[in-house]
């Protein structure tokens, strides 16, 4: 894996979390909630575009404001020889606080925006160890949008796996201006 100090500290933060609660949470159409760092999760759960809350405390209702998520696989094809990875696993701009609003302390986010690359869920190869499958969302700068974002990253209509593999998230990170993701999240799942 290329190393991308971003998720590598962002990592260590949640790592060091006392009670191992995220703010961002992940929610399955299954209702499977990464709702702790780092659980295991079944690789069939997690197939399908997951809904996205951040916690109440990081953002301001009616704020205006849009937020940017990125899902990342770290350890394809294996977590001890990661050549292929990071691969992207999903980039969705323009998510803006959800009308039904907060519940739980965490505030629901929603777009209708065209999504740049679509999430694709969990594919360990058999017979590798679990992957880890990281979500990092950020205040969306004003200038982005999803064409401004394709044009920016060279990425085509529909991504193809290819162009997911060997993410340089640190080179995207730095050409759309991110920064330190306001929020972050992971789960681990196998082949299984």
């Amino acid at each position: 894996m290329k190393a991308c100090p971003s998720v590598l500290s962002a990592l260590e933060k949640l790592e060091a979390l006392p009670d191992k609660t995220p703010q961002l949470r992940v929610v399955f159409p299954e209702k499977t909630a990464v709702s702790s760092v780092g659980i295991k999760v079944a690789r069939l759960a997690a197939k399908d575009t997951p809904a996205i809350s951040i916690a109440s405390s990081l953002v301001k209702p009616h704020d205006g404001d849009k937020y940017i998520i990125m899902c990342l696989d770290l350890d394809a094809p294996f977590p001890s020889f990661s050549f292929l990875g990071p691969i992207a696993h999903w980039i969705q701009t323009d998510l803006i606080i959800a009308s039904n609003g907060s519940e739980d302390g965490f505030t629901k986010l929603e777009t209708d925006a065209r999504c740049i690359m679509p999430y694709i869920g969990p594919g360990p190869p058999p017979p590798s160890a679990p992957h880890r499958y990281v979500f990092m969302l950020w205040k969306q700068p004003p200038a982005l949008s999803a064409d401004s974002v394709c044009a920016t990253l060279s990425l085509p209509s529909e991504p193809s796996l290819t162009a997911r593999m060997r993410w340089d998230q640190s080179s995207v990170e730095e050409k759309l201006g991110l920064g330190e993701p306001l929020a972050v999240n992971f789960f681990v799942a196998n082949s299984e």
